[in-house]
């Protein structure tokens, strides 16, 4: 293997490795997202429940 060709494969590798956390990072964004919107879904029915007694 050339200098050149493990420089290739050096480069290649840390582009996976900043993609791979990239992906992990707008996961990570997206799954607090949701969390916020059940969070918000789950007090309204909760107000909802309290405030309408059957």
């Amino acid at each position: 293997m050339s200098e050149l060709d493990f420089e290739v494969e050096k480069t290649s590798f840390i582009v996976s490795v900043i993609d791979a956390i990239e992906i992990k990072a707008a996961f990570l964004f997206d799954h607090e997202k949701q969390k916020e919107n059940f969070q918000y879904i789950y007090n309204n029915l909760k107000y909802l429940n309290q405030s309408m007694p059957i």
